[in-house]
């Protein structure tokens, strides 16, 4: 069976060679540097986020923990200022900070709108990044290379001919009715289940 953590073929993407770049690119010219990363335990268990950071830097460490609970409470939708999420968020970091890392990875798309509320909670001293915005700039990078990337905002009142509409082929590590449901809010249609 392939898996989605596999590398990718080219002009595909996924979350992990952009997440493991950006967490790269925040540590800075540091030689050794200490790396967290919240992310799946599906992740965890695949290893594909650390190979990826030691292939750009050999003599990193990164430390990784799945936060389930984390994102459960971000899926329902809670506020960022929701007490019982701010303890969420304090607990699924407080292993990381404890082992002094220098650059934090969001590494779930579920927890990624909780960035700046890690961020406040992790400190100045660690740079916060976000692997579903290194990904999203990612593909940008590759649509304005190939030119096939549509110049301005995208009118979201705005009707595309079903020739124009985009179709999706997306794989999940982590399995949440929540993130389809979001994925097909933002697609302004529906979209096939994720394989």
């Amino acid at each position: 069976a392939s898996s989605v953590f596999a590398p990718m073929p080219p002009g595909m993407t996924g979350i992990i060679e952009p997440g493991a770049r950006a967490v790269i690119e925040a540590a800075g010219s540091i030689e050794k540097p200490i790396l967290g990363a919240l992310t799946s335990s599906a992740a965890i268990e695949r290893r594909a986020l650390e190979r990826a950071v030691m292939k750009r830097r050999t003599r990193a460490k990164l430390h990784m923990r799945a936060a389930p609970t984390l994102a459960m409470l971000a899926e329902e939708g809670r506020s960022d200022d929701d007490a019982l999420l701010i303890i969420a968020c304090e607990q699924a970091i407080e292993p990381l900070l404890s082992r002094d890392v220098e650059a934090l990875l969001i590494g779930t798309a579920a927890i990624a709108p909780l960035r700046h509320r890690i961020a406040a909670l992790a400190g100045d001293h660690v740079r916060v990044v976000d692997a579903s915005r290194a990904t999203a700039d990612d593909v940008a990078r590759r649509l304005t290379r190939s030119q096939l990337l549509r110049p301005g905002p995208i009118d979201s009142g705005a009707m595309l001919s079903p020739h124009l509409m985009p179709n999706f082929s997306w794989y999940l590590t982590d399995e949440s009715p929540a993130i389809f449901d979001r994925a097909e809010h933002l697609a302004g249609r529906e979209l096939p289940m994720p394989r």
